[in-house]
């Protein structure tokens, strides 16, 4: 069944009203009519819909059952990533979301060959946000990862550090410690009978990492850490260490 996520939740009446850019696809690429059916997602809760209404005057819908999924990870992950070449980024949010990330924060690191001034960062965040917002569509996600606001990478780490939230980064110069270990690390590190519900993670560009940024990563707190002998694509180590991560939490199933 098709899916769609809501700007707000359904009224007192169970009605529930589409967002302009799903119209269009509603009525005439899927060509659904008054009478059928699609799921509406909103707050954390999946909605069976029934249309009342598509047309020009918009597409509306009445509620004939409400769902409560359980799908997103326990433990929130937010992946900062190093502006990488060309569209990477788009498939590091697109597999992100896939995967189960809570947010990204897309960083101008020292070796990022990628420039963004305001106006173009601000317009690479919408275009960021509309892939992260199709991938959890089309992935069952109940909620859409926030992307936030370009930053500096040096500045990011420190706001980690500030918030002294859980962090580990990846970084190749690292060989002693592995992600197995890092990660057995904030483990111990989460305050709480709950445990780790929070953390963040550290990804560099095509360049990597410099030594600076390391040095700031390690005074803020966070773990540097490896993934192996073997060196991935920037695109690549960040939803495959995502992916590590919320399998050692438990996110993949017993």
């Amino acid at each position: 069944m098709n899916r769609f996520f809501l700007e707000k939740s359904p009224d007192r009446q169970g009605q529930v009203t589409f967002a302009s850019e799903d119209r269009s696809h509603i009525a005439r690429v899927l060509r659904l009519r008054p009478g059928d059916s699609v799921l509406a997602v909103f707050g954390g809760a999946e909605y069976q819909v029934e249309l009342t209404q598509v047309g020009a005057g918009g597409v509306t819908g009445l509620v004939r059952a409400e769902l409560r999924p359980h799908r997103e990870p326990e433990i929130r992950v937010t992946l900062v990533q190093g502006l990488p070449k060309g569209d990477k980024m788009e498939t590091i949010i697109q597999k992100g979301t896939e995967i189960g990330a809570a947010a990204f924060w897309p960083a101008q690191a020292e070796r990022s060959v990628v420039k963004l001034d305001r106006g173009k960062a601000a317009g690479r965040r919408e275009r960021w946000q509309k892939v992260a917002r199709e991938a959890a569509q089309q992935s069952g996600r109940l909620t859409v990862p926030e992307v936030l606001p370009v930053g500096d990478l040096s500045e990011i780490l420190a706001e980690i550090g500030r918030c002294r939230a859980l962090a580990l980064m990846l970084y190749e110069g690292e060989p002693a410690v592995g992600l197995r270990q890092a990660l057995e690390q904030l483990s111990r590190t989460a305050v709480g009978a709950e445990g780790l519900r929070e953390c963040f993670l550290v990804i560099g560009p095509e360049g990597g990492l410099t030594e600076a940024e390391v040095a700031v990563a390690r005074q803020a707190g966070i773990i540097p850490a490896t993934l192996g002998p073997r060196i991935l694509r920037t695109e690549t180590a960040g939803p495959a260490a995502l992916a590590a991560i919320l399998y050692h939490f438990g996110d993949f199933g017993d």
